[in-house]
C-alpha cells in the first residue's frame, strides 16, 4: 500500500524529510523495513533507523533515517521516491476515513457521467492532487478538496466530481 512520498534529503546524516499520506507516520518504529521504489523504477527496501514528526506553520512532515543512507548525497538518490507499507501495517482508519492511495484507479463521475480515472496523487500546497484521466488521454490535476470533490465510493469505485470546468467538461 503507498504510505508516503520521500521527498528531500534534511541535515548532514542522510535523514530524508517525507510526506504521509495518513497524517502520520505513527504506525512506523525503528526496525520496520520498509519498500521503497524510486522514480526510475528501482525498487530497494530499507531499515528506519529513525522516524520523527514534525509540524509548523500548519504543514506537517516527518523526518526519517534509514540505517544505511547517511549522506545527503546518499538520500538526495531516494527523492521523490514511493514508500510502500502492508495494509496491515497501515494507519488505522477512523470511521468515515479512506487511504488515499485507494483513490488511485476509481472512476470520476460528473453529474452521474464517467468523465475520468484517478491515476496518481500529488502532494500538493494546500491538498492533495488527484491526477485525473480524461477518455481522451488528457490529464488534469484536481485538489482533493471539499468544495471540488464529493462522495468517494471506495466499493463502488467512484468519485464525485461536482465542478466539471476542473476538467474542461
Amino acid at each position: 500500500m503507498l504510505t508516503a512520498t520521500l521527498n528531500s534529503s534534511y541535515g548532514l546524516d542522510g535523514t530524508i524529510k517525507a510526506f504521509f499520506f495518513s497524517g502520520s507516520s505513527k504506525h512506523i518504529r525503528k526496525g520496520d523495513r520498509l519498500k521503497i521504489v524510486k522514480k526510475n523504477g528501482t525498487v530497494t527496501e530499507e531499515e528506519v533507523d529513525s522516524i520523527k514528526d514534525v509540524s509548523g506553520n500548519q504543514s506537517f512532515t516527518t523526518l526519517i533515517h534509514f540505517k544505511n543512507i547517511n549522506t545527503p548525497e546518499d538520500a538526495k538518490k531516494y527523492s521523490s521516491s514511493k514508500v510502500y507499507t502492508p495494509r496491515s501495517k497501515a494507519h488505522k482508519l477512523e470511521k468515515g476515513e479512506i487511504y488515499t492511495s485507494d483513490l488511485i484507479g476509481l472512476e470520476v463521475e460528473y453529474n452521474g457521467l464517467n468523465v475520468g480515472k484517478c491515476v496518481s496523487l500529488i502532494d500538493g500546497a494546500q491538498s492533495l492532487l488527484l491526477e485525473i484521466e480524461r477518455g481522451d488521454k488528457k490529464r488534469f490535476l484536481l485538489p482533493y478538496m471539499k468544495v471540488f470533490v464529493g462522495d468517494v465510493d471506495i466499493e463502488k469505485g467512484t468519485i464525485e466530481l461536482l465542478n466539471g470546468e476542473l476538467l474542461e467538461l
